[in-house]
């Protein structure tokens, strides 16, 4: 008869190697799912790939998996990134399903993620608590995208989205970033609310695209002149012009204000956009706040940009 300590030697090791080959089949099924979706697995994607109910408990038991939603987990733990969360909720929300209004605006880069995640569809099902899911009757294939995997609205069909549910100022600022990150022009916003002649805040949307439609487009060189006959019109104190500040020539500096103004036209990209906000820090490092002028604010707010730069320029450099 074998010694008791060689049955529990044996034993251990068959356990640990039914351990080790659990533990392979979640790194070989689940990792190759969860590291393309940001953590997060689906009760349905784990069946289509042959896990059965007990494997699945055996998951959720050992701490594999963590429950988000029903029938939606996150791999390993729940702290997930701004994208994880999204995609999350939309596997939530069925099949039809994706992300949309603000949620979707944020996805676009075109606000600031913000709570609760928004969710469009356009049939049944129960919806995921914490979850909001917007109904809807038309969402045709074009106006759904895969944006690093997770299925989203359209920037057309999000600005249509987003024009019922913020202010007139949140709307503008969410166009004027569509623009210059060239996500979207005009004529796809037109076709966009085709599509959606009723829906509320349609109106609001229309109008910013007709006052869009008539601005000049100045270039770089005509804002900044125009921005300094709009400073001479209204009194406003002249700056000095392409001054140097550091190893970097800015377009106006009032010195003893402390403040630099930059000339941001039309005619953006997102590399210049990255590089803008790079200057910005490195002026700050040097004592020196950053103003943008856009066209659209000499152009079409004139008295409201004049109104702030007084009380900008009201105040002395510390």
């Amino acid at each position: 008869m074998p010694k008791p300590t060689s049955i529990l030697l044996g034993s251990a090791s068959s356990s640990e190697q039914g351990a080790s080959r659990f533990r392979r089949s979640f790194i070989g099924t689940v990792s190759p799912i969860a590291n393309a979706q940001f953590g997060v697995v689906s009760h349905r994607q784990l069946t289509s790939r042959g896990i059965d109910r007990t494997t699945l408990h055996r998951f959720l038991t050992d701490g594999y998996l963590i429950p988000l939603h029903r029938g939606v987990y996150s791999v390993g733990h729940d702290a997930l990134n701004a994208k994880g969360r999204w995609i999350a909720a939309v596997l939530a929300s069925g099949a039809n399903a994706c992300l949309s209004h603000r949620s979707a605006a944020a996805l676009w880069g075109l606000t600031r993620p913000c709570l609760p995640i928004e969710v469009v569809r356009s049939a049944g099902g129960t919806p995921p608590t914490k979850v909001l899911v917007h109904r809807t009757r038309s969402l045709p294939p074009e106006q759904v995208c895969l944006v690093e995997g997770i299925p989203v609205t359209s920037v057309g069909r999000t600005l249509v989205d987003l024009a019922g549910v913020v202010s007139w100022r949140a709307l503008e600022d969410a166009y004027s970033v569509a623009r210059r990150l060239k996500l979207v022009d005009d004529r796809s916003i037109l076709q966009a609310l085709d599509l959606a002649p009723n829906r509320k805040g349609a109106g609001r949307l229309r109008k910013l695209v007709a006052m869009h439609g008539k601005t000049l487009g100045w270039t770089r060189s005509e804002l900044e002149t125009r921005f300094l006959s709009f400073l001479h019109d209204r009194d406003l104190p002249r700056p000095e012009v392409d001054v140097s500040i550091g190893n970097r020539v800015v377009d106006f500096l009032w010195r003893k204000n402390g403040l630099i103004g930059e000339a941001d036209s039309l005619e953006f990209h997102i590399d210049r956009f990255t590089q803008d906000r790079s200057r910005d820090i490195d002026h700050l490092a040097l004592g020196f706040e950053t103003v943008r002028i856009t066209d659209w604010m000499v152009g079409r707010e004139p008295e409201d940009l004049a109104r702030r730069l007084r009380v900008i320029l009201s105040r002395k450099r510390n």
